[in-house]
């Protein structure tokens, strides 16, 4: 039988799993409700957001961090519009939150958020047809 601890530590793992879960499905809608609406997507990050991508050199990612949400929120508005059609779905990954973006059948790429209260802290984009391979 489990020592009790184990059951706690267990049980919050499964908290802390099902609130970046519940996040990021949130987090998804009102996307989806801003759609293009830079205003709406900055309100949803925090003073000090950043972005980070890794493309590997093969595809198409932002070279260096990018800072802040008005310039978050505008790198999402101007890449949704050159990204029409790519189908969200909420999942773990390396055991957290994240979204998977399909096109077609094909995994496109990989979105992870770091959370800070209800507003997003850090976005991590993985992009890198060597990585995503391995998922």
């Amino acid at each position: 039988m489990p020592e009790l601890a184990e059951v706690e530590v267990a049980r919050r793992n499964v908290a802390r799993w099902w609130e970046g879960r519940e996040a990021a499905e949130v987090i998804v809608h009102d996307a989806k409700v801003a759609g293009g609406d830079a205003a709406a997507l900055e309100s949803m990050l925090t003073d000090d957001a950043v972005l980070l991508s890794d493309g590997g050199g093969v595809v198409t990612a932002a070279l260096r961090p990018i800072l802040g949400p008005v310039h978050i929120a505008r790198f999402a508005v101007g890449t949704s519009r050159k990204n029409v059609g790519l189908r969200p779905e909420v999942a773990t990954l390396n055991g957290h939150t994240a979204l998977l973006l399909w096109r077609d059948d094909a995994l496109y790429s990989t979105v992870q958020f770091d959370i800070r209260g209800e507003r997003i802290q850090a976005i991590y984009i993985v992009r890198n047809p060597a990585k995503l391979r391995r998922l």
